[in-house]
């Protein structure tokens, strides 16, 4: 092949690269306007990859094995121009690879914000040393910076120059605040680790069809579960059951200004269920008043009224991700709570700041009980946190998967404010059965009872 042509064949392989990496961009920043958009981005991303990639076991799917190679050469292409511009020459803010770098930093800038376990991803793939590459820069050392002993046409590029580099130093400090530790060696995940990593996308279908269902993205915690304080680390059974129930019966939440508080929420499945409920409470209220009023809509903002708590902090903390991952930061919010701090005499329930909060009408719990002295405690915490009048609904396996549950009834009447009534739901699980193979602690055929307390 004659060099003309291989030079040309070698431009068009090169300029199709770039396309498609451009347009890989563009993908990405069209799916950076929330948490859930990213998220599902993502999911979808590895989805398909792993379609096409099943038969080559040498390949990396996921977006930090796309994205990352992306800034190292966006970053290699920046540097080779600092060391050919000359100062009385060139404006880096007007040259492309400047403007790709920026581009680029503005992506992982977005993404550290939106999605904490992406953005560690993306350090774990290797990401931190280029951006370690670009903190470092000392403009005082680069020829096209330099503004002294040098006409002032040269000094005002120098100057310009300085701050171009400056500013995308500070984006690169900024994006490396965002990490819990930085830098990360690069330890790039294995498929299997990037798919356990994913939200889990629970579909929570009503058993009839003449009401939506609903769609909730729930993060588990990442850090590898090591004592019995981290059950809130991974999804359990009876959320899934708990969730279907609310969906199926959304006048337990319908009513608006309802208080409700999931006791041990974990990830917190079940209280999102009931934030979602409410969030589409209120957008159904808005459509209706401006149909009424003829586009005139009432103010129907409310402050949160449903309460995630746990007694983990790391649990807590996952759980105002799950809250902005589904857009219901401004239907819930996430509390420490420790049931051995609750004392029944009080009409009121203490959080693990010391926090003093008034009595909820609704309380929901699942799969919290793991030992008999927690059903005494459980029960005394709902003692404390539900309003006379109110309900509390717990569900729970059976003690042969939950040593202790079978003294919660006994627990109830301890407190002596408090009734039971309680009935076998294990039959639900057979029609949820795609939710619970998501599920830590499933067993086939185990039994589940559901408990409706009523505070006297």
């Amino acid at each position: 092949m004659p060099q003309q042509e291989l030079s040309s064949c070698i431009f068009q392989i090169s300029a199709m690269i770039d396309a498609s990496q451009k347009l890989f961009l563009d993908q990405i920043e069209s799916n950076l306007q929330s948490p859930k958009d990213l998220a599902l981005f993502r999911m979808a991303l590895l989805a398909t990859e792993d379609e096409a990639t099943s038969n080559d076991d040498m390949a990396c799917p996921g977006l930090p094995a796309k994205l990352v190679p992306i800034l190292e050469q966006s970053v290699q292409c920046f540097f080779k121009c600092l060391k050919t511009a000359k100062t009385s020459e060139s404006l880096l803010v007007d040259m492309v690879e400047t403007k790709e770098l920026s581009r680029l930093l503005q992506i992982f800038g977005t993404i550290a914000k939106l999605d904490p376990t992406l953005n560690e991803e993306l350090g774990m793939q290797g990401a931190h040393r280029f951006l370690s590459q670009i903190m470092k820069l000392d403009v005082h050392t680069l020829d096209c910076c330099r503004n002294e002993d040098s006409d002032n046409h040269s000094q005002q590029f120098g100057e310009e120059n300085q701050d171009t580099v400056m500013e995308l130093q500070d984006v690169a400090c900024e994006i490396a605040t965002f990490c819990k530790s930085f830098p990360l060696v690069a330890t790039p995940l294995t498929p299997d680790e990037l798919r356990a990593r994913l939200p889990l996308l629970f579909e929570v279908n009503p058993s009839t069809k003449d009401r939506e269902g609903l769609s909730i993205l729930i993060n588990q915690v990442t850090t590898r579960q090591s004592a019995q304080k981290d059950v809130g680390f991974v999804m359990w059974p009876s959320a899934v059951v708990l969730a279907q129930w609310l969906v199926d019966h959304p006048e337990l939440t319908a009513k608006r200004g309802l208080s409700i508080l999931e006791l041990g929420a974990g990830c917190g499945l079940v209280g999102l269920v009931a934030a979602k409920q409410q969030q589409q409470q209120q957008q159904q209220q808005q459509q209706q008043q401006q149909h009424l009023h003829t586009g005139v809509c009432d103010d129907l903002r409310i402050s949160p009224s449903v309460i995630l708590s746990d007694f983990n902090s790391v649990v807590v903390e996952n759980l105002v991700g799950n809250l902005i991952l589904n857009g219901l930061q401004n239907f819930g919010t996430a509390r420490g709570l420790d049931f051995y701090q609750q004392t029944p005499t009080n009409s009121e329930w203490v959080s693990m700041d010391g926090e003093r909060l008034p009595p909820v009408d609704l309380i929901l719990a699942s799969d919290v009980i793991c030992q008999p002295q927690d059903a005494f405690a459980v029960a005394r915490t709902i003692a404390c946190a539900l309003k006379v009048g109110g309900t509390a609904i717990m569900v729970s396996a059976d003690s042969k998967h939950r040593f202790g549950v079978e003294m919660f009834v006994e627990a109830c009447d301890a407190v002596q404010c408090l009734s039971v009534d309680k009935k076998n739901v294990g039959h639900m699980y057979k029609a949820i059965a795609s939710s619970m193979s998501m599920t830590s602690g499933f067993v086939e055929g185990m039994a589940l009872t559901m408990y409706t307390i009523e505070k006297k």
